[in-house]
């Protein structure tokens, strides 16, 4: 069989130097300046350390890193991942061991959805998605932030830092806090980006000759006489830009912090293109000594979409070569006696239209220095348009949606602090509030309709938080939550959901023996208990279905955690980071059941995760002018369903895939196996004519199997996954390269179980040529899917700046980024980064990105 890669990108790279002749007195003076400023200034090398007074956000407040005693990853504006991105959530791909971030859509632009898992798959039908925080507010999407505008991002991934946000937090937390004004003169900053992409990789299919050739050796097909590449027609090389303007400044009593984005992505199909404009404004006021706090937030997008259908990928791919674009050279109309995936886009149109408005304000009152109450009410507003159009394949098929989406989210807390000696007591209570308003309408080619939907959900909680001699931490929270997207008699409790968690850390490098020892900086014991639960299912409201689709006692997923950890810092924080093990056990997992009107949802299993996360920062050479940097994060998670149970009996469901062709699922749940557990036949051997040859079950080499032959083959679940980032910083330069992957796991290669057949009509892989396969599934179309994945590479140079100019500019920085540069794998599809283990026929291609971009601030 034929595997090759036939990308053959080339990269280089162009050195500027600059250089004056002839120039005018002023302008040579301001080079000489710089020059020699260059030749003296001392360096400010980018560095990371260890700081156990460094300020992490937690569920509902900060606490400084010393006193955390769950499982919280802080990651920071500098060590986010480079680049242009159209969603926040990529900044942290390979940056959070455990958290494994995946791209909806492949490549394209206009799509920023992404599959997120946080220590292993945790449901069954419930779709997971951690819950989003933004300053304070829950919301849906993140998207619309600009990377510019964020200050740092926490993951609260264990149950005990998690549970204090109850019913939604079964996948992590992930909250967002974004940079606010500061005391002091105005500061302008700008940043800008802008480049080109290519293709990371393409599919070999036969080109017109080759295909000639094939069709005349197999006696089949046709020859159009034309000569044409389907996948080169469809695409360009597109550009890509983002521009953000901020400015910030303030008083002691009056801060404030605005900005404009902008963004321009282009995508590698011709008329596919993302564009958003995003306005935030932040505003902190304190009044009456400090008495009075408020806080105002106003951030309005504007998103336009041009979406390309991705099958025309798919078509590209089977398109006959020798069919001409168009009729003629000199014809504008497309040949119309076959499929034409040029025309498909060209002739169609698919465009929608989101319009964002979020408004904030937090006002908090200082009673006393040791009791605050403070309020915080939120409205988030989204009217989307979503118009598609087609002329030359559906008869001039018009579909319109118009969606409205609003969120009133209000909040009020009640905060306790109080110091004895040596003992800290923190607590807060607090109340929350939020509903979901939806309306959807929809006009198509010959019917309309419309719907509108409410969803409320109210909470408790509460936590305390107890220090003995900074060397003793103890939290504890519970929470309360109900929401109507369950059944009224879900528990005993009804529609609500009790959340307990506890935790609590031992810094034993504080004992009296250790405290002063030069060794030993830090060293912490953590173990913490929680509860958390999974709301996210496909409806809003369960008050508006009918029972029959919907079991009457449906409740939440219900997820018990353990965790344990160590945190460590070593040689003068040279060596930094934590170990963590956990333990989850997943009750009542969502499961949708075949029903005689369509299917029913109900609570039927139970899923366990267990594992180990690495995350290690070392600062492995620091002289002079140069520091080397190395940041490592790795983790390893094993899954397996407890239970599935479906009124008393053991119940096994077969999913996965099914196609025109195909119709047997290749996936399993069962008892005692792994999610995401492929079910089939396992290869043998393939002799020279291209026939495979299977094992029976009783181990015997056979060319024509049994239904009851199949067998479990393996998981898309890795051994382990890590991420890799390494800065190199020398004088004026800073130098980043980000790497990513994992090892073990599978991947189905869809396309070569659909077309590594005989097609004479249709164009097929290079692969098709010396191999002929039948439509049985089996472990022949499954791959391994360990790879190395150079994510991103980033060259930056700090310019010294002369006083002259220091009174204008306080900082210039000159960028090259590039993203997506290269992939190591053994894995024959197009990317081994795939959704759920799927290399799906109808694709999307990845582009790999070159930027050049600037940062300055005046």
């Amino acid at each position: 069989m034929i595997r090759e890669s036939y990308d053959k990108t080339k990269s280089s790279e162009n050195d500027h130097i600059f250089h004056s002749k002839n120039m005018k007195t002023k302008l040579l003076s301001s080079l000489l300046l710089i020059i020699i400023s260059m030749s003296i200034a001392k360096s400010q090398p980018q560095s990371f350390t260890y700081t156990d007074t460094q300020q992490v956000t937690t569920g509902y407040g900060k606490q400084i890193k010393k006193e955390i005693t769950s499982s919280v990853t802080n990651i920071t504006y500098d060590n986010f991942n480079k680049g242009i991105t159209n969603n926040p959530v990529s900044l942290l791909q390979g940056k959070v061991a455990g958290l494994n971030i995946v791209k909806q859509g492949g490549g394209d632009p206009a799509l920023n959805t992404y599959q997120i898992q946080l220590r292993g798959i945790n449901t069954f039908s419930g779709a997971a998605l951690p819950l989003y925080i933004v300053d304070g507010i829950p919301t849906a999407d993140i998207s619309i932030v600009p990377t510019e505008d964020i200050e740092s991002i926490e993951v609260l991934k264990d149950g005990s830092a998690a549970a204090i946000y109850g019913m939604r937090a079964n996948n992590g937390v992930i909250i967002v806090t974004t940079k606010r004004g500061h005391n002091g003169k105005m500061l302008i900053e700008y940043n800008g980006d802008i480049g080109f992409g290519v293709t990371a990789k393409r599919r070999r299919v036969l080109n017109a000759e080759e295909y000639r050739e094939y069709i005349s050796n197999n006696n089949g097909g046709t020859d159009w006489g034309g000569n044409t590449d389907w996948f080169n027609e469809l695409t360009r090389m597109p550009l890509n830009t983002e521009h953000t303007l901020s400015i910030a400044g303030g008083i002691p009593n009056f801060k404030y912090r605005g900005s404009i984005n902008y963004k321009d992505l282009q995508g590698l199909a011709i008329k596919s293109n993302y564009q958003s404009i995003n306005a935030r404004i932040g505003i902190d006021h304190n009044a009456f000594g400090n008495i009075l706090n408020i806080s105002y937030n106003l951030a309005c997008t504007n998103n336009k979409r041009k979406l390309t259908a991705h099958n025309v990928f798919e078509g590209a791919m089977l398109a006959n070569p020798t069919i001409p674009v168009r009729l003629s050279k000199d014809d504008s109309n497309y040949e119309p006696g076959n499929y034409n995936p040029v025309a498909s886009i060209m002739k169609s149109k698919r465009e929608q239209t989101d319009n964002i408005f979020w408004g904030s304000i937090n006002a908090s009152v200082n009673i006393t220095d040791w009791l605050s109450i403070s309020t915080i009410y939120s409205l988030q507003y989204m009217y989307a348009l979503n118009y598609y159009n087609d002329i030359f394949f559906n008869d001039n098929y018009t579909s319109i949606i118009y969606q409205h989406l609003m969120q009133n989210f209000s909040e009020t807390t009640l905060r306790f602090y109080r110091q004895f000696g040596h003992h800290n007591l923190r607590a807060f209570a607090g109340f929350a509030y939020q509903s979901n308003f939806e309306s959807v309408k929809m006009e198509g080619y010959s019917s309309k309709s419309y719907n509108s939907i409410k969803s409320p959900m109210t909470s408790f909680f509460g936590r305390i938080n107890y220090s003995w001699n900074e060397m003793l931490y103890f939290n504890a929270s519970l929470r309360a939550d109900c929401s109507s997207k369950f059944a009224v008699n879900a528990t005993k409790l009804g529609r609500w959901g009790l959340f307990p968690a506890g935790s609590l850390a031992w810094r034993i490098a504080q004992l009296p023996s250790l405290k002063n020892n030069k060794y030993i900086n830090e060293f912490k014991l953590r173990f913490g208990y929680g509860i958390t639960g999974n709301s996210n299912l496909p409806y809003n409201s369960y008050d508006v279905l009918s029972s029959f689709l919907i079991s009457p006692k449906l409740k939440w997923e219900t997820q018990q955690e353990y965790n344990s950890g160590i945190d460590f810092a070593f040689w003068e924080n040279r060596l930094f980071g934590s170990i963590d093990a956990y333990l989850r056990n997943i009750k009542d997992v969502f499961l949708t059941l075949p029903y005689p009107s369509g299917s029913i949802l109900i609570n039927a299993g139970q899923i366990q995760n267990k594992g180990i996360e690495l995350t290690l920062n070392v600062v492995a050479m620091k002289k002079n002018n140069f520091i080397w940097n190395i940041s490592l994060t790795s983790a390893a998670n094993a899954n397996k369903i407890k239970i599935i149970n479906v009124d008393g009996t053991d119940y096994r469901v077969f999913y996965g895939y099914s196609n025109t062709v195909y119709t047997n699922h290749i996936m399993l749940l069962q008892s005692g196996v792994a999610m995401n557990s492929f079910y089939g036949y396992e290869f043998a051997n393939i002799d020279a004519n291209g026939v495979i040859s299977y094992y029976n079950k009783d181990g015997e080499i056979v060319s024509v199997v049994e239904w009851d032959d199949r067998k479990f083959l393996g998981s898309t679940n890795p051994y382990f996954t890590f991420g890799l980032n390494t800065t190199i910083s020398w004088r004026w330069f800073d130098f980043y390269l980000g790497f990513r992957g994992q090892v073990g796991g599978l991947i189905f290669n869809e396309p070569r179980f659909t077309y590594e057949k005989t097609a004479y009509a249709k164009n097929v892989l290079l692969s098709s040529v010396e191999l002929r396969t039948a439509n049985e599934f089996s472990s022949f179309y499954l791959e391994n899917a360990s790879y190395l994945k150079l994510s991103d590479i980033a060259i930056s140079f700090n310019c010294p700046l002369p006083d002259k100019v220091k009174k204008y500019m306080t900082s210039l920085k000159f960028r090259f980024t590039a993203q997506n540069v290269c992939t190591i794998t053994g894995y024959s599809g197009l990317d081994p980064e795939v959704v759920n283990g799927f290399d799906n026929n109808v694709y999307y291609p990845y582009q790999r990105t070159f930027l050049f971009g600037i940062s300055a601030a005046f």
